[in-house]
């Protein structure tokens, strides 16, 4: 089922009705942050998945993911990294992916 209107006017129209019934924030794609984050209270937080590794391509399976560091300068709280660091075979492996996740979020904050 297709909802109608653009996906920046869902999200906004959903984020006001969590914020109207005391929500603290809300989980969605940072690549919508930016269209909402100025019509929301400054302390609203943004929860985003679909973060992918820096310097990757997208897995199929979602449309619109962001580097960590796109996420953070998109306005997200919280980011939820899956895949980018458990795809890794080994503990060093995922220990050096998390780092990357780390810097490529520390050219925004």
């Amino acid at each position: 089922m297709r909802v109608p209107g653009k996906v920046e006017e869902q999200v906004l129209n959903y984020a006001k009705l969590a914020n109207q019934s005391g929500l603290d924030g809300i989980v969605c794609s940072a690549a919508e942050i930016r269209a909402v984050k100025d019509k929301l209270p400054k302390d609203f937080m943004y929860v985003t998945p679909g973060i992918k590794a820096p310097g990757t391509r997208a897995i199929n399976d979602q449309k619109r993911v962001l580097s960590p560091g796109d996420a953070v300068q998109n306005g997200s709280s919280i980011l939820v990294v899956g895949r980018a660091i458990t795809a890794h075979k080994t503990a060093e492996e995922r220990l050096r992916a998390g780092y990357e996740v780390l810097k490529d979020m520390a050219k925004y904050l």
